[in-house]
């Protein structure tokens, strides 16, 4: 059996390299929300602030623990 990357840490990963992919997430998410579709809109929103939140860069500017970022 193959193995597979876990979808999240994917787009976290892109995320961090990518800033057109993380304004095009964030436009999208905004867009579900706008267009009633509000549980898309949030797992959207999820990802996008889970991955800004968990990068290390992120935790590390601001003196974050690992435990905080978590959150």
């Amino acid at each position: 059996m193959p193995s597979t990357r876990d979808f999240r840490v994917t787009v976290q990963e892109r995320i961090e390299r990518d800033p057109g992919f993380r304004e095009a997430l964030l436009e999208e998410a905004v867009q579900c929300l706008l267009a009633g579709e509000v549980d898309v809109g949030k797992s959207i929103l999820r990802d996008y602030v889970n991955a800004r939140a968990c990068s290390s860069r992120y935790g590390r500017s601001r003196q974050l623990t690992p435990h905080v970022r978590e959150r």
